[in-house]
């Protein structure tokens, strides 16, 4: 009988659309997270693990509780598959004005006090992570291309279910080095989402992204909608359907200066989640020749922006 329950609570909880799960997340951490100090000097309500399962085809994972403007997650993504790592190039991904500010504007200023740092220059962060990781074999040191090799292994798994790659399609934004002992000497600021996998079943392409840390009021929206992009996006360059999303967050919290933002986010009604309509490209290049203001949502109309302040 317990494990009938279980079943089928589990499946209610499958039933429920991404905006609702997010909404029961925020309000379990709200309610019973404990009160942590943190390197923000903030403070924050955290829980200890979370997740988030949705499938895709229901609609596009971005809240409408509260608007988010989608060219600002759209364009980061473009500027970290660019392998980019300058604000610069990040303004123009995100469709933003010369010397505007960004998420990583703050951080990127306390990495530019180090003598090495060129202005605006974000060190071994994301981008250069995702095309130019680092390794070392008994006789050189290279640098690989993650994302590439990525693609050209979700086709193969395409073709032959048996590709020893099947279980392998992982990308990984951490560094051990960089984002541990190098903060703030080789990286303006470590992978908060560390990693990435794809799964191949049925013509369709699911991903699963994991998080060291999540800000979940700020953050962590940002953070679904970026990857929901990046499963359509992925997708239509090996020529399969989008599946599901899912979400791991492990230090899974709320700053103590966003209560107030949380508490009128949960007291509104969810709408109807938007759809994704491409641009056209057929090859990676092309994709990076795009701008965040080039991917459309049909159909959305959230609540109106709640603002908070960016703790870093």
């Amino acid at each position: 009988m317990l494990q009938a329950d279980r079943a089928l609570k589990l499946n209610r909880e499958a039933r429920l659309n991404y905006e609702q799960q997010y909404l029961n997340l925020i309000d379990n951490i709200l309610t019973k997270g404990d009160y942590v100090e943190d390197r923000t000097n903030t403070g924050t309500y955290s829980q200890f693990g979370g997740s988030i399962k949705l499938n895709l085809a229901d609609g596009f994972p971005i809240l409408t509780t509260k608007k988010i403007n989608p060219v600002l997650p759209f364009g980061e993504l473009l500027w970290m598959l660019a392998g980019k790592t300058d604000l610069k190039t990040l303004r123009k991904y995100q469709n933003k004005g010369e010397g505007s500010n960004t998420i990583w504007s703050a951080d990127f200023e306390k990495y530019a006090v180090k003598p090495w740092v060129i202005k605006e220059e974000g060190g071994n962060i994301y981008g250069k992570q995702i095309r130019e990781y680092g390794s070392v074999t008994d006789d050189q040191s290279f640098k690989h291309d993650q994302l590439t090799t990525l693609i050209d292994n979700i086709k193969a798994v395409k073709e032959d279910s048996n590709y020893p790659m099947a279980r392998r399609l992982i990308c990984s934004w951490w560094n051990p080095y960089d984002h541990t002992v190098g903060d703030k000497v080789t990286c303006a600021l470590p992978a908060c989402h560390t990693d990435f996998q794809c799964l191949v079943r049925e013509g369709k392409l699911s991903l699963r992204f994991s998080m060291r840390s999540s800000d979940c009021f700020l953050g962590l929206p940002f953070n679904f909608s970026f990857y929901g992009l990046l499963c359509h996006v992925l997708a239509k360059l090996t020529g399969l359907e989008v599946g599901e999303l899912l979400y791991f967050g492990t230090d899974v919290h709320i700053y103590s200066n966003h209560i107030d933002q949380v508490k009128e986010q949960l007291s509104r009604e969810i709408k109807t989640s938007p759809e994704l309509v491409l641009p056209e490209f057929n090859t990676l290049e092309e994709l990076l020749n795009l701008t965040g203001e080039d991917f459309k949502l049909v159909g959305y109309n959230p609540h109106p922006f709640i603002k908070a302040p960016q703790a870093s």
